[in-house]
């Protein structure tokens, strides 16, 4: 009867592991457009999506996609992050995630910022360079970036720093009409990591406990 009580302890335990399988899942999507700051277009389970916004060394450049200039001229990352040339966005989330992907499509004027850092903070650690671009297109392009964050993330924020602008008056965009989703042309992808099967564990338990409560009968 042990044995069985013990091969039950350890299917339960098994189960619940197979209950924990991630499901694939759109985190937070943005759709590039002229503007101050633009809310998310896509915010998954439990997500509360931040404004794509930018930070106080920039402007607001003319366009129909969401255009920024008075980026760094010359410089290097730490001057961008002294003068705090950065777009940025994130979430919080009440459900967890396993961060898996982050797409981006976006170009530069002649005279925009020629190299870009990404950087990230995950559950409100310190930020942290995920992505350089030091070639940065004046015709458009689109990166994958694989986020390596904790296995568990319930909070990120990112910022893009912008530097070796030819002057002021240079422009970056996030450039439209990436589709990764939609009409979304920043994203992030990931996994849900749902809770283990309640329902499943307490019947297996409450199973063990009978079993348990009849070995003693029987002693007796």
């Amino acid at each position: 009867m042990r044995s069985l009580l013990t091969a039950i302890v350890s299917g339960s335990l098994l189960m619940a592991a197979f209950a924990t399988d991630t499901q694939a899942a759109n985190i937070l999507a943005y759709d590039s457009a002229a503007g101050t700051s633009l809310p998310p277009s896509i915010q998954g389970t439990g997500v509360t999506g931040d404004n794509l916004a930018r930070g106080p060394g920039l402007n607001s450049a003319s366009g129909s996609s969401f255009n920024s200039n008075n980026w760094t001229v010359d410089g290097t990352l730490a001057d961008a992050i002294i003068n705090q040339d950065f777009l940025s966005w994130g979430f919080t989330s009440t459900t967890p995630y396993d961060l898996d992907r982050l797409s981006i499509r976006y170009d530069r004027s002649p005279t925009g910022p020629s190299e870009i850092a990404i950087q990230a903070s995950f559950n409100g650690g310190p930020f942290a360079t995920i992505f350089t671009d030091d070639s940065v297109s004046a015709s458009g392009e689109t990166q994958l970036i694989n986020l390596f964050g904790p296995p568990s993330v319930s909070s990120a924020q990112f910022r893009l720093y912008g530097f070796q602008a030819d002057g002021t008056t240079g422009t970056f965009d996030i450039e439209p009409d990436g589709n990764f989703v939609g009409s979304a042309d920043l994203l992030i992808t990931g996994s849900i990591i749902p809770e283990p099967s309640r329902t499943m564990l307490v019947g297996l338990a409450g199973l063990a406990a009978l079993l348990h409560r009849r070995r003693i009968w029987h002693q007796h």
